[in-house]
């Protein structure tokens, strides 16, 4: 949603002046939990699918407890913006939590499959993958544990916001299509522009406040 702490401090300050209290979460491998010598998020999503997994549910994981903590403290209503792995892992969290006033899912990784064998930012992953023998179809038998596109959300669904980029080549519009339509209540948002841009945050605050969440 930023690519760096300021652009993540004026997010929060609309939040607050739409009434929200706002938790910026650094998910695994990214900002403060890169290792040294890394990307941002390079380590998230490698030909090491252990790990990757790992990574999915030590963010999910996290989320709950964050979540348990701050109802102890008298909280009721969660909402969720997640961009591209964050949309990932709200999607996971959607699918084990309920009581979300709306759960906004920008340029999300939901096509597991296309994430890892056909998406142009995966090349260097795949050969890996095919230097280690690693056939899709052994891939494939796990998808019911890390996919939003082989599940259901928990939550109701008329609370989940899916925003696709028209011309995303990462989190493609389709695959999002898809999943909006197999998570039958949800709504579908189409914003002009790729898997990186500042204009998907804009419209979709724009168009939570219009539903009122």
């Amino acid at each position: 949603m930023s690519a760096s702490h300021i652009g993540y401090r004026l997010n929060a300050a609309r939040f607050n002046e739409l009434g929200w209290n706002a938790c910026f979460v650094h998910l695994p491998y990214h900002y403060s939990r890169v290792p040294r010598g890394y990307w941002n998020g390079e380590l998230a999503i490698t030909a090491d699918l252990i790990r990757n997994a790992e990574g999915l549910r030590q963010g999910v994981v996290e989320l709950r407890q964050l979540m348990a903590t701050l109802r102890e403290r008298g909280c009721e209503g969660f909402g969720v913006l997640g961009t591209s792995y964050g949309g990932w892992i709200g999607a996971l969290l959607a699918m084990v939590e309920q009581d979300f006033r709306f759960v906004a899912l920008m340029a999300p990784i939901v096509n597991v499959e296309h994430a890892i064998w056909e998406s142009p930012a995966a090349r260097f992953m795949r050969r890996k993958l095919r230097r280690a023998n690693i056939d899709p179809s052994l891939v494939a038998r796990h998808f019911h544990l890390s996919s939003p596109m082989h599940n259901q959300p928990l939550c109701d669904p008329t609370r989940v916001l899916f925003v696709a980029g028209e011309f995303d080549l990462i989190a493609r519009p389709k695959d999002v299509e898809e999943v909006h339509g197999k998570w039958r209540g949800s709504e579908l948002l189409r914003v002009p522009q790729g898997h990186f841009g500042y204009r998907m945050l804009r419209e979709t605050i724009a168009r939570l406040k219009e539903r009122g969440l």
